[in-house]
C-alpha cells in the first residue's frame, strides 16, 4: 500500500508539473497588462527632456526600467516596441539619468510570445556599481555643500562650472567604458565630453535647474572633427547652451578654466558646433551669458576698454587668480585689442596702471584667444 501511494504521489506531482509548463507557455501569449503601473517620472521634478519625446509604450518601458535596473536584473519585461521605438526609448534612459553607471551602450530585446523583455548589460558586478555610486554621491554632495543661499541659478551653474573643471582633466580613451559618467570625471577625474556633460547634469538636477543633453560634431581648432556633447541649460525661463568641456584648459598652462561657452546662443555655438540634436533649443537670450553678467563684454576697444582691463589685472592680482578673461562684441574692436595688447605688448603699459594698486611680479604675459567667440584670455606667470 505505501508503494503505490508513493507512486500516485510521484505521478500526481509529474502532473503539476506539466500543468505548469503548460500555463507559463499559454501565459506567454498573453499580453502583460501595465496600466496599473505608476509612472513616477512624469513628474518628478527632473526635466527628462528625451523621457517626455517618447510613446506611450516608451515611457512605459523608461519606467519599469529605470524602477529596477539599479538591481542588476537578468531581463526586465517591458511592453513591445518596434525597433525605432525601443532605440529611442534606451537613449532617453541613458540621456536623462547621469546617475546611471553600470548600463552598456549596448541593449538587446527579447521577445517570446507576446511578452517582450529588456535584457540589460552591466559594465561590472553589482558590489563595484553600487560602490562606485555610493563614490559619486558623495563627490557630488562635497560639491553641493559649497551651494549657498544667497546663491541664484546663474550662480549656481558658474559654481558647479567651475568645480568640474577644477576636478576633472580631459582624457582621451580608446576604452567606451572609460570617460563617458559623471563618475569618471568628478570621482576619478579623467574624462570626456560625455563625462563633463553628465556631470553637470547631475549637478544641475541635484537644485532644480532645467537642462538636458545636446549631441553633435564639433569643429576643432586644427581643422578636424569629431562627436561631441554638451548641455542645454535654462535659467531665467531662457535657454542657452553651456559647453564645460571646451572650457576647460587643462591642456594650456594658462588657466585650469574659463568661460567661453558658458550660456551661450545658438548663433554662437553654430560656429563650431555642427548637427546639433535635438534641433532648435531657442537659444537666443544674452542675459546669463558669462561675459553679459559679469560685466566683461566690450563693444568697443577704446580707454574706457583699457580701465576694465586695468580693474581686471588689479582684480586678478588680489584674489591670487593672475587671470583675466574678456569677450569682444564684434570682430573690428577684438582685432584691434588683439593687435594693441598682444602683437604690440600693450599688456605692459596696462599692468604699469595697475600696479598702482600694488605690486604685480609676473615674467610673462600667456594669451588665449577663440576667434569664433571673440574672447580674449589673459594669464601671468
Amino acid at each position: 500500500m505505501k508503494k503505490k501511494h508513493i507512486i500516485i504521489a510521484i505521478a500526481v506531482f509529474a502532473v503539476c508539473i506539466a500543468c505548469a509548463a503548460n500555463i507559463s507557455r499559454v501565459l506567454q501569449f498573453i499580453p502583460t497588462d501595465f496600466s496599473k503601473t505608476e509612472m513616477i517620472y512624469d513628474s518628478d521634478g527632473v526635466t527628462r527632456y528625451y523621457y517626455h519625446t517618447l510613446s506611450e509604450n516608451g515611457k512605459l518601458a523608461y519606467t519599469l526600467i529605470l524602477n529596477s535596473i539599479r538591481e542588476h536584473p537578468e531581463e526586465i519585461e517591458i511592453p513591445q516596441l518596434n525597433d525605432t521605438d525601443f532605440h529611442a526609448m534606451f537613449c532617453a534612459l541613458s540621456y536623462d539619468n547621469p546617475e546611471l553607471l553600470c548600463m552598456k551602450k549596448e541593449s538587446q530585446i527579447a521577445v517570446r510570445g507576446a511578452k517582450a523583455y529588456f535584457i540589460p548589460q552591466y559594465m561590472h558586478e553589482t558590489e563595484l556599481c553600487e560602490s562606485n555610486r555610493r563614490a559619486l554621491e558623495n563627490a557630488v554632495e562635497n560639491i553641493l555643500n559649497g551651494v549657498t543661499e544667497d546663491m541664484d541659478a546663474y550662480d549656481k551653474e558658474l559654481y558647479f562650472h567651475d568645480a568640474i573643471c577644477e576636478k576633472a582633466v580631459y582624457t582621451p580613451s580608446d576604452d567606451d567604458t572609460e570617460g563617458y559618467s559623471a563618475y569618471d570625471a568628478l570621482v576619478q577625474g579623467r574624462a570626456v565630453c560625455e563625462g563633463y556633460s553628465r556631470s553637470i547634469q547631475l549637478l544641475l538636477n541635484h537644485v532644480g535647474i532645467p537642462n538636458y543633453l545636446v549631441t553633435g560634431v564639433s569643429a576643432e581648432s586644427d581643422g578636424t572633427s569629431e562627436g561631441h556633447m554638451w548641455n542645454l541649460v535654462t535659467i531665467q525661463g531662457n535657454n542657452y547652451y553651456l559647453d564645460v568641456t571646451w572650457d576647460d584648459m587643462d591642456e594650456d598652462e594658462i588657466s585650469r578654466c574659463n568661460h567661453t561657452y558658458f550660456n551661450v546662443t545658438s548663433a554662437d555655438i553654430a560656429k563650431n558646433h555642427m548637427d546639433i540634436h535635438p534641433e532648435n533649443n531657442n537659444c537666443t537670450a544674452t542675459e546669463a551669458n558669462y561675459f553679459v553678467r559679469q560685466n566683461l563684454l566690450i563693444s568697443k576697444y577704446n580707454a574706457a576698454a583699457k580701465e576694465l582691463l586695468v580693474q581686471e589685472i588689479s582684480r586678478a592680482n588680489e584674489n591670487g587668480t593672475h587671470a583675466l578673461e574678456v569677450r569682444f562684441s564684434d570682430s573690428q574692436a577684438y582685432d584691434k585689442a588683439v593687435a594693441d595688447i598682444v602683437d604690440g605688448d600693450g599688456i605692459s603699459y596696462l599692468v604699469y596702471r595697475a600696479e598702482r594698486n600694488g605690486k604685480i611680479d609676473y615674467q610673462r604675459a600667456l594669451y588665449v584667444r577663440d576667434e569664433d567667440l571673440l574672447t580674449l584670455q589673459i594669464a601671468f606667470s
